[in-house]
């Protein structure tokens, strides 16, 4: 019995051993298919910390077809970190360092994956953005009450360039603080200026937004100091070596009572003046103004600068259609070729800014480079009497300013707008001229209609109508209608529009809502109840008009380029001959005026 158990027993063991003996031969099979190790890892990048991170391997064993063999995980590889035999694949974060990831199949022959770099950077050399912003505390600080280091008070969000985003007290990274724009040491508060400031940090070669905030210290007596533009230069566009302005301030105590100061510096531009008016604007780019006084900033107001430029002259063809019912050449309603010659005149000042030049002009006043000359043909090529004169004998002794008839009358006789810009100049029963607006092609612009067709027909009267009362007037109604046909848009709002920022899409004019409160003489009240001079041409301000700006001239010349059925000269237009009147829409209005 013992003998038969002893034998029963080896032949378990050879019956085991035969069959690892059996998968060993077809695993060497195997394991001699493999021709290639391809090593992936998804992460290649980490920012530098205090922990390790373990890497996610994607291998793959490829015969020499370069067919991916179905091995599973049953295959083993040794791990090699930057030469070394490693039990798992797990790196140090604690430093900067590239870690070269490599595996082995170790057969008879040494079979060896690609290699992949992993590379651990520390953060200040991998920042993309920073974002400051207050903690739950007001943009306030008071010297000696809050007496924390800066950040304390500040959350600060550092976004590296893989897309992680780091709170500063999550870190421990030096960075640069600024206040003002100027390096300082000290992140107490205490140590700050006086007065209102902007404070920022940088890293890595890259510099956060501003955070405004104002620093108040109980023991110098002013609270605050608030600085502003004069009445007179109250606009925040400049045109660079050609604009000056005044300044005023005012500085606050404590118990938020005014007080008089009259030692201060003002800084504009990096240069220090100790006066607030004539301060001239020489650059351009944004231009940045701040009083100081005993120690206590200002706020900071920003002066956007652009330098003028020269532009080619354009030359528009202008008739003047003279209606009347019999009066006499020279009377009031028939306007005679002298008195016609100078309204042009005035008109050609207006647009190169030579017009009432005694007064003060726009901070943006610019030449408009677009002038306007008296048509010497009619439309059948001959050559006129009077130049830039038609005159015509109708039976209306009136016409009534906004009726059917004198939107036909000038439709029906409104000579070819790609040739003439048509003004009619008639007897009507308002107080009214107007103008309409043109027709943009291929090209948006805002407030402006666009079309991409060019078949376009014309259906209402693209031109301007004249009161004969306005003919001749002292604030040059006739530049203002002009200003209307070249899409400029009155620099004011009606009380019921409710959009007065920027309503007429000229950032450097001064805009206002248009109702009693806001006018006072030749002065305005803007959209945030500020008292400033109007001067703009498109404004009703009688008497001193006188500017244009670099905006509007903006305006002017994309409407020279793009309009449809618009004068060009002998450079012709979109729509090079008329050709393509349609009928009249009524229900297309003009920009009605009341001079």
């Amino acid at each position: 019995m013992k003998k038969k158990g002893i034998y029963s027993f080896l032949l378990v063991i050879l019956v085991v051993f035969g069959c690892v003996k059996e998968r060993e031969t077809e695993y060497s099979f195997l394991l001699r298919t493999v021709a290639e190790i391809r090593l992936s890892i998804e992460e290649k990048v980490f920012i530098v910390n205090d922990k390790k991170q373990t890497l996610d391997l994607v291998v793959k064993f490829l015969d020499e077809s370069g067919n991916e063999l179905a091995f599973g995980n049953t295959l083993k590889t040794e791990i090699w970190i930057n030469d070394s035999l490693r039990a798992s694949p797990e790196i140090d974060l604690s430093e900067e360092e590239i870690h070269k990831i490599k595996l082995v199949l170790p057969t008879a022959v040494e079979i060896l994956s690609n290699t992949v770099d992993i590379h651990v950077i520390a953060l200040e050399n991998a920042v993309d953005n920073i974002q400051l912003s207050l903690k739950n505390h007001e943009p306030v600080f008071i010297k000696y009450e809050d007496t924390l280091d800066f950040t304390a008070y500040i959350n600060v969000n550092i976004t590296d360039t893989i897309g992680n985003v780091h709170m500063l007290d999550t870190i421990q990274h030096d960075f640069d603080f600024f206040v003002d724009g100027q390096k300082i040491n000290s992140r107490e508060i205490i140590d700050f200026p006086n007065g209102r400031v902007t404070a920022s940090i940088a890293m890595g070669g890259k510099v956060s937004n501003m955070l405004d905030i104002e620093v108040l210290d109980p023991t110098s007596g002013i609270k605050r100091i608030d600085l502003g533009l004069a009445d007179d230069t109250r606009n925040f566009y400049a045109l660079a070596g050609k604009t000056s302005y005044n300044f005023e301030y005012s500085v606050w105590d404590f118990e938020d009572k005014e007080v008089n100061l009259d030692v201060f510096e003002l800084i504009v531009d990096g240069i220090s003046y100790n006066r607030l008016t004539n301060i001239p604007i020489d650059n351009p780019g944004e231009i940045p103004v701040q009083i100081v006084a005993y120690g206590t900033k200002s706020n900071v107001l920003t002066i956007y600068s652009r330098q003028d430029v020269a532009l080619q002259t354009e030359s528009i063809p202008i008739i003047f259609h003279i209606v009347h019912n019999g009066d006499q050449v020279g009377s009031p309603e028939n306007r005679s070729a002298s008195v016609i010659q100078n309204e042009l005149d005035r008109l050609n000042a207006a647009y190169d800014n030579s017009h009432n030049e005694q007064l003060t002009k726009s901070m943006n006043a610019v030449n408009s480079y677009i002038q306007f000359e008296l048509a010497d043909k009619d439309p059948d090529g001959n050559t006129l009497a009077e130049q830039g004169i038609h005159r015509m004998q109708v039976v209306t002794d009136k016409f009534a300013t906004f009726g059917a008839e004198a939107n036909t009358f000038m439709f029906d006789n409104m000579w070819d707008p790609n040739r003439y810009l048509n003004v009619f100049v008639l007897n009507v029963d308002e107080n009214f001229s107007f103008a309409f607006f043109p027709t943009l092609f291929d090209e948006s612009m805002p407030g402006v209609s666009s079309t991409m067709d060019e078949n376009f027909t014309l259906n209402y009267y693209y031109g301007i109508m004249l009161n004969n009362t306005h003919f001749n007037s002292a604030n040059s109604v006739l530049a203002h209608e002009v200003g209307h046909y070249l899409a400029l848009n009155h620099s004011w709002v009606d009380e019921s529009n409710g959009n007065c920022f920027n309503s007429d899409h000229a950032n450097d004019t001064q805009d206002y809502v248009n109702t009693p409160s806001s006018l006072d003489g030749d002065f305005r009240y803007d959209c945030e109840n500020k008292r400033f001079l109007s001067t703009n041409f498109m404004d009703y301000n009688s008497g001193n008009y006188n500017s244009f700006t670099y905006d509007q001239r903006e305006r002017m010349h994309t409407v020279y380029e793009h309009a449809l059925f618009f004068p060009r000269g002998s450079s012709g237009g979109r729509l090079a001959r008329y050709g393509k009147k349609g009928k009249l829409d009524p229900s297309i209005k003009p920009v009605r005026c009341r001079h």
